[in-house]
């Protein structure tokens, strides 16, 4: 995501539709939520990232 920056990252979050409002479309949600609650977010889609490469990783060296 570095290269696109923030853009991208809306774009993602919009995709994951957790944010979408009645009446707007899923970029407007995430644009007008509170960012607060979207960099939570991000945080908790990072972490979870990084903690199911781990369990790969950690089933990869288990079977070797």
């Amino acid at each position: 995501m570095k290269p696109f920056g923030w853009l991208n990252t809306l774009y993602d979050l919009s995709l994951d539709g957790v944010f979408t409002r009645d009446g707007k479309d899923a970029m407007q949600s995430v644009k007008d939520e509170k960012l607060y609650k979207v960099m939570t977010y991000l945080s908790w889609k990072t972490a979870k990232g990084d903690y199911e490469l781990a369990v790969n990783e950690e089933q990869r060296k288990q079977i070797k």
